[in-house]
């Protein structure tokens, strides 16, 4: 053990719930300053010491507050510098982190073996130190011996298992005392920074002293070891708290605010089992309210205990500031699980705990068998406990563009939840923007629900910054494209794109298409290619469609009208190309004949091309060779027809149907057969007039497949009579 004490560092900004207020650098040795709140008080000669030594400073207000609680952190900073604790060990806890002013605090006490952590995983920061915690960690340090297990106090029974044995080796020790009024020890009332710096003034005089030490009753109490050992027990690791000064008030006079601070699992700390209220009969005449006294100030976590006494038998409550201060608006606020209701025996100093309340401004009321009301206690603030987890569980981190800036993301479950509280937590996840991108930022948004939601604040905000979003990949429809086409020296295809497939509504973007053979040269079975590009404001977030590839083209060396409408005849319309090979002055004219190889209207045709030769010097040439295409097209007919005598008014007969006599077909080829029938049929079935009813014609007969029928015809004058 180092004998020099240790030297504190601190921020320039005050830590409002530490034990001091001075800038990084203050030298121990420093004249004390004038604090106020420590002449005449108990403590004033031990506080003076502390002060003038650097061990503990006061407020940035000038005061000391001697009677204000101890957060856990703190009583580990205090007896880190008074016993000269500077060794760290390597810490990891759920509510600490490396940021905070107590991490250097807590890893100098872990190593020096007076504290460890609770189960779950958490130290307490933030958290303040009950007397009885105070006897187990100033025990840890002198190891004294632990054998008294008499009743030492009158109110030994309250003390917690685990802490009994502490609790009466450093009374026994002097280190500790009770309260000379009732000889109680309190052991689950919080340690105050006067009782804080007493109770390790004394412990420090132990661990100094030779091998025996006379304690204040006179008895020799062995000295403790040279150094502390860490406790290897699964007893709870919090803080003790100095003994109490039977001269200290009873109820501190202030308490500093205190930063909102996540709130660790409840620990195993001990109190008396609430005592149930007497049965007291109401005493109609009874008009004075009860005396609330040891009231806890200030601010509490969720889950800490909330302190009192009222000198009446009757009830405690812990309420909403707000609430209307009636026996009835305080008993609606505990139905609506806003507040607190504890039966209370007279002058009995009793816990509220805080666990399932919302995060609110309380007070206290105590209230008499007869309704009396007391006045309200300060208020109290109960602070949320801030929630953490690990990473999300999952968390999709690439994707394709869809004109959202979410993500998928499932949240890991919670982690500092009190036993027995149900709240749930949602995530929601988006990117920074929902551009395609690469390394961009995922934000997870954490929110809660369940009963108990209010008592907690929703985990941090989870980022990563290895977000993708990719190009939306589009597709089209099948192109328009013109397969063959008169040889001109280029390999340009007319065509036109199909229908873009999978653009996010109401966004701007628009597909055009070129195409080209692979070659120009005269031929068949030609590869042609649709390259597709994309335009608009909201282009860039899409990637065009892929090449549409055709092997049938055609490049001829001759005009072929391919498609027409069947007249009954095979004739094709063809335009000869450029001949080659009539000598210079011969007078030959190239002509060129398509037959379609039927007359039936038809696709991918065969057309055969052949050619005769005309003109004065005809007769020395040979015409071309014949050749043959199968690309032809021959599209059926549209008839037409005149107008059908109809039936326009019958009695009604349930059904649509309408007499209708077609009139005569339009357009049919000289001795093609072709017949036309027709249906008609009302829209409805009702009775009623104005009615529309609809004619269909339908065409029959062997040479029927060559027309198509005529379209439909409608009146608007139909009637349907009742019977």
């Amino acid at each position: 053990m180092n004998p020099k004490p240790g030297r504190l560092f601190l921020s320039t900004l005050m830590i409002v719930t530490a034990l001091y207020s001075s800038s990084v650098g203050t030298a121990f040795g420093a004249a004390a300053p004038s604090l106020t709140g420590i002449t005449g008080h108990w403590a004033q000669n031990e506080v003076t010491e502390w002060v003038e030594n650097g061990f503990i400073q006061g407020y940035a207000d000038g005061s000391f507050k001697p009677d204000n609680s101890l957060k856990r952190t703190e009583f580990m900073a205090l007896i880190n510098r008074a016993f000269g604790f500077t060794e760290t060990a390597a810490v990891s806890y759920t509510d600490l982190s490396s940021s905070n002013w107590a991490y250097a605090e807590v890893a100098k006490a872990v190593k020096a073996g007076y504290v460890n952590g609770y189960s779950d995983g958490t130290i307490g920061t933030g958290k303040t130190i009950s007397r009885q915690e105070a006897a187990v960690i100033i025990n840890r340090l002198l190891k004294l011996d632990a054998a008294q297990t008499s009743a030492i106090f009158s109110d030994s029974k309250d003390i917690a298992a685990w802490a009994l044995g502490s609790v009466n080796a450093v009374a026994s020790a002097g280190i500790m005392k009770g309260y000379s009024e009732d000889n109680s020890f309190k052991p689950g009332r919080d340690i105050t920074r006067a009782e804080a710096v007493v109770s390790l003034t004394r412990t420090k005089a132990i661990e100094a002293a030779p091998a025996s030490t006379p304690d204040n009753t006179g008895t020799v109490t062995p000295s403790a070891t040279a150094s502390p050992a860490a406790s290897p027990t699964a007893s709870p690791t919090a803080t003790p708290s100095p003994p109490r000064n039977p001269d200290i008030p009873s109820v501190p006079t202030s308490t500093p605010v205190s930063t909102p601070t996540a709130a660790p699992e409840p620990e195993a700390t001990a109190t008396s089992e609430p005592t149930a209220a007497p049965t007291v009969t109401p005493d109609p005449a009874d008009t004075t309210a009860p005396i609330l006294t040891s009231v806890t100030l200030g601010a509490v976590t969720v889950g800490d205990n909330v302190y009192g006494t009222s000198n009446e038998a009757g009830y405690l409550y812990l309420v909403p500031s707000t609430v209307i201060v009636t026996p009835t608006g305080l008993e609606n606020s505990v139905q609506a699980d806003h507040g607190i209701k504890l039966a209370v025996t007279a002058s009995v100093y009793s816990q509220l705990n805080t666990q399932g309340l919302p995060a609110d401004h309380y007070v206290v009321y105590a209230v008499d068998s007869s309704g009396n009301i007391s006045i309200p206690s300060s208020t109290i603030e109960v602070i949320a406990i801030e929630l953490s987890l690990d990473a999300p569980a999952s968390l999709t981190e690439s994707r394709t563009y869809d004109g959202t800036a979410t993500a998928a993301v499932t949240a890991s479950p919670l982690q500092g939840v009190l036993s027995g509280d149900v709240v749930e937590v949602h995530a929601s996840a988006s990117y920074s923007s929902a551009v395609p991108g690469i390394s961009k930022t995922i934000t997870v948004i954490y929110t809660l629900s369940g009963a108990q939601a209010a008592s907690y604040i929703a985990p941090a905000p989870y980022t990563v910054h290895t977000g993708i979003i990719s190009l939306n990949p589009l597709t089209v429809g099948a192109p328009d494209l013109t397969l063959a086409k008169f040889k001109d020296g280029t390999t340009t295809a007319a065509v036109i794109p199909g229908q873009l497939v999978g653009v996010i509504p109401g966004e701007d973007v628009s597909v055009s298409a070129v195409a080209n053979y692979d070659t120009s040269a005269v031929g068949t079975g030609k590869t042609i290619t649709v390259v597709y590009t994309l335009s608009g404001a909201d282009a860039g977030n899409y990637i065009a469609p892929v090449n549409y590839i055709a092997t049938n083209g055609e490049v001829d060396k001759d005009q072929i009208t391919r498609s027409r409408v069947y007249d009954g005849t095979t004739a094709a319309a063809v335009v000869a190309g450029a001949v080659t090979g009539i000598e210079p002055g011969d007078i030959v004219t190239v002509e060129g004949i398509g037959e379609y190889s039927d007359v039936n209207v038809g696709m991918n045709k065969i057309i055969t091309i052949s050619y005769i030769l005309t003109g004065p010097d005809a007769g020395n040439y040979l015409p071309p060779v014949s050749y043959t295409i199968s690309t032809g097209i021959i599209t059926a007919l549209q008839l037409d027809i005149t107008p059908p005598a109809i039936t326009e008014s019958k009695l009604f007969d349930g059904t649509l149907s309408a007499q209708v006599t077609p009139g005569t077909l339009i357009g049919v080829l000289p001795g093609d057969d072709v017949t036309v029938s027709a249906t008609a049929a009302y829209s409805d079935a009702a009775v009623g007039s104005g009615k529309i009813i609809t004619v269909v014609y339908t065409l029959s007969g062997d040479d029927a497949a060559n027309y198509l029928a005529p379209g439909n015809y409608m009146i608007s004058i139909g009637v349907i009579v009742a019977p």
